[in-house]
C-alpha cells in the first residue's frame, strides 16, 4: 500500500476481505496494513522527516502504531503478544547479521533509500519506539508525541526533535537522546550473560554482562570490538510475585542487580515482557527454576515463555550455549496452548528440523518423533474443525498447529487421509476447507502425491479464480511438492512468464525452499539465472 495524503492506494489482497473465504491471518493482515497506512497521515505526512536518513521516523512509527491501533480496535487479536515473535523477532534476526546497518544511515542520494526500506527501519524502528514507551511511561510517551506533532506540523524533522519532545515530556528527568543514541546510531544489539548469581531465602543478586550478538558467533575482530560496544538497555524483571513497573537502565559492561524473592525456590525472568531488544542467556540455575513454571503456565506470561525459548535457540545457533539446552527447554512445553508461544515453538521446531534433516539417519528420526509428540499433544485439543466458541487466537493456533502437522506428521496415515479428503472435496464445496487450513492441506497433499494430478489441479484453480487470496495460497504451496521436476517448474513459472506478478514471485520461491533439498535447488537456480 502507499500512504499518499488524500488517496491511500492498496493492493486488493491487502484491502478487500471476503468474510466467507478469508483466513484469520488474512483478516489480521488487512487490519495491520490499513492501520499502518492511516498512521502515516501523522508520521510521514503531517510531519515528515527532513531527509531519507531519518526514514525510520516514518516507517518505524507506522510499524509501532499499526500494533497500537489494532490492539485498540481488536483486543482479542493479542497483537502485542505477536509483536515479540513477528516484528521484533524479524528485526533481531536481520540485526544479528554482519550485513546489518544502523537505523539512521547516511543517504547521499535519494536513490540509495531503497537500501534501507527493510526490517531495520520498520521492525527495529518500531521496537525502539516501544522501548522508549517502556522507559518514559505511557503518559509521558503520549505527551511527548503531542508536543512533537504540534511543534512540527506541516514541517520537517530529524530524530533529535523527537527525542527532545520526549525529554521535555518527562520534565527533563530522562535524557531520551542520550538513552536511545546507541540504538539508532549503531548496527546490532547485545546479548546478556549471567556471570554471577546468588539466590538466598528472600532475594537474588546477579551480575549481567553485555556483548555484541552476532548470528554466526563472531570472531576475534568482533570479540575485540565488543569490548568497547555499549548499549543503554532498559530492563524489566519478573518473579512469582513481582514484575517491574519501571525499567532499570543497564548502561555498563557489567552491572549488578538485586531483587526480592517470595521464597528460596522462587524464579526470575530477565527482560520481562521482552521490552528490550536483547537476547538473554539465563543461567542453568535460572532455567531450572523456570522450567516447572513454563510447564504449568502459571505466573510466567505467554510472551516470556516464548521469548525464553527463542533466546535460547538464537544463542545456540550462534554457538553461545549448547544446542542440547534448546531440546531440554522444549521438554517443558508439553502442555502449551497459547498462540504466541506456539509461534515461537513453530519457528524453533522447524529450524531444528532443517538442521536435523542435514544430519539425517537415526538422529533425524528421533528428532521427528520428539517434535511430533509435542505437536500432537497440542493438536488433539484443537482438532481439524473450528468450534463455535473459537475466537481469533484459537483459529490462528489451529492454523499454526496444522502447519506443523505438515512438517512433522504430513506422512502420518490419519493426517494424510483427512487432508486428502478435504482437498478433494473443497473444489466442489469450498467451505470444507476454510482459509485457515487451506495452505497447509495443499502442502500435505502435494508432498505426498505420486504424480502431477494434484499439482495441476491447483494450477488450474489459480487460473480460474479472481480471488487474490486464493492465488496466494497456490503460489505459496506449489513448490512444496517433493517432485524435483515440479519444483523446477514452479521456479520457472515464478520468474519466466506473465502468470505471476513481479511483486509475488517470492511466494513461489518460499514454497520451493521449504525443505533442505529445495533450499539447495533454489540457491543453484538463483545463481544460474542471475
Amino acid at each position: 500500500a502507499m500512504e499518499n495524503w488524500g488517496l491511500i492506494t492498496y493492493r486488493e489482497v491487502d484491502l478487500l476481505i471476503d468474510e466467507a473465504k478469508a483466513s484469520t491471518s488474512r483478516k489480521q493482515r488487512v487490519a495491520i496494513v490499513v492501520t499502518h497506512e492511516l498512521s502515516h497521515q501523522w508520521f510521514g505526512n503531517l510531519v515528515t522527516m527532513e531527509w531519507w536518513d531519518d526514514i525510520w521516523l516514518n516507517e518505524g512509527f507506522a510499524a509501532f502504531s499499526e500494533h497500537f491501533c489494532v490492539d485498540a480496535l481488536f483486543p482479542d487479536y493479542k497483537i502485542w503478544d505477536q509483536f515479540t515473535t513477528d516484528a521484533m523477532g524479524t528485526a533481531m534476526r536481520l540485526d544479528a547479521l554482519r550485513t546489518s546497518h544502523p537505523i539512521q544511515v547516511p543517504i547521499a542520494r535519494a536513490e540509495e533509500v531503497e537500501q534501507v526500506f527493510d526490517a531495520i527501519s520498520y521492525c527495529k524502528g518500531s521496537t525502539v519506539v516501544r522501548m522508549v514507551e517502556c522507559v518514559v511511561g505511557a503518559e509521558n510517551f503520549q505527551k511527548g508525541l503531542q508536543i512533537y506533532m504540534k511543534r512540527h506540523s506541516y514541517g520537517n524533522t530529524k530524530t533529535i526533535d523527537l527525542w527532545n519532545a520526549w525529554t521535555e515530556a518527562t520534565g527533563g528527568a530522562i535524557d531520551v537522546a542520550q538513552l536511545m543514541h546507541s540504538w539508532t546510531s549503531k548496527m546490532g544489539h547485545p546479548y546478556l550473560t549471567v556471570v554471577d548469581e546468588k539466590f538466598e531465602d528472600n532475594k537474588v543478586t546477579f551480575t549481567l554482562e553485555q556483548n555484541w550478538f552476532l548470528a554466526d558467533g563472531g570472531d576475534e575482530a568482533s570479540a575485540e570490538a565488543s569490548k568497547t560496544l555499549l548499549w543503554s538497555v532498559p530492563l524489566m524483571f519478573a518473579t512469582s510475585t513481582y514484575e517491574s513497573s519501571q525499567a532499570v537502565i543497564m548502561n555498563e559492561k557489567r552491572q549488578t542487580f538485586t531483587l526480592d524473592l517470595h521464597s528460596k525456590d522462587d524464579w526470575l525472568k530477565i527482560n520481562a515482557g521482552q521490552q528490550a531488544m536483547v537476547r538473554v542467556a539465563h543461567s542453568k540455575e535460572m532455567i531450572r527454576r523456570l522450567t516447572p513454571v513454563i510447564t504449568s503456565r502459571k505466573g510466567l506470561s505467554a510472551v516470556d515463555r516464548g521469548a525464553l525459548l527463542l533466546d535460547t535457540y538464537a544463542l545456540a545457533k550462534a554457538g553461545y550455549v549448547p544446542v542440547e539446552s534448546v531440546v531440554e527447554l522444549l521438554r517443558g512445553y508439553t502442555d502449551e496452548d497459547c498462540l504466541s508461544v506456539w509461534s515461537s515453538l513453530s519457528g524453533v521446531l522447524q529450524g531444528l528440523n532443517l538442521l536435523m534433516e542435514e544430519v539425517g539417519g537415526a538422529a533425524f528420526d528421533a528428532y521427528k518423533a520428539f517434535a511430533k509428540k509435542i505437536v500432537m499433544a497440542a493438536f488433539v485439543k484443537v482438532g481439524w474443525t473450528p468450534k463455535d466458541t473459537d475466537g481469533h487466537s484459537e483459529n490462528l493456533l489451529r492454523s499454526t498447529l496444522i502447519g506443523l502437522l505438515d512438517c512433522f506428521c504430513g506422512s502420518d496415515e490419519e493426517v494424510l487421509k483427512e487432508a486428502r479428503t478435504r482437498f478433494d472435496a473443497h473444489f466442489e464445496d469450498p467451505s470444507v476447507l476454510p482459509g485457515d487450513l487451506r495452505g497447509t492441506v495443499y502442502c500435505i497433499v502435494l508432498q505426498n502425491a505420486t504424480g502431477d494430478v494434484e499439482y495441476n489441479k491447483l494450477l488450474t484453480a489459480y487460473h480460474a479464480t479472481e480471488d487474490n487470496s486464493m492465488k496466494k495460497f497456490v503460489m505459496s504451496c506449489l513448490g512444496s511438492t517433493n517432485n524435483p521436476i515440479l519444483k523446477m517448474k514452479t521456479l520457472d513459472w515464478a520468474v519466466k512468464g506473465d502468470d505471476v506478478k513481479l511483486q509475488d514471485f517470492f511466494y513461489c520461491i518460499g514454497g520451493v525452499s521449504s525443505s533442505a533439498a529445495g533450499v539447495a535447488m533454489t540457491w543453484k537456480y538463483y545463481k544460474d539465472v542471475s
